[in-house]
């Protein structure tokens, strides 16, 4: 398992979920590097999902602590983080 740390934007609200006893969030986040947006995937389970469902909106600041996971999508691969831990940070201003 690799260990994965992101800090970026949300690109959307987060999507809440629940099934049985499992509740979790799905977010898009994005990074710029060097003018350039990349996108990846988050889901964050249980306490963590609902704290993020809870705090944050799009265009808000998030820094991920996690592991990736490989998910075929549509006959494409994705490389999913699933998040461990997480910070909260302001929207940027302006």
């Amino acid at each position: 398992m690799r260990n994965f740390q992101l800090s970026g934007h949300l690109g959307a609200d987060p999507k809440f979920a629940t099934k049985a006893d499992t509740t979790w969030v799905s977010l898009r986040i994005a990074t710029n590097d060097r003018g350039k947006t990349q996108w990846f995937w988050v889901t964050a389970f249980n306490g963590l999902a609902k704290s993020i469902n809870d705090n944050l909106r799009s265009g808000d600041g998030i820094s991920i602590a996690g592991h990736l996971k490989v998910n075929d999508h549509n006959g494409t691969q994705r490389i999913e983080l699933i998040a461990e831990s997480a910070d909260f940070f302001s929207k940027p201003k302006g």
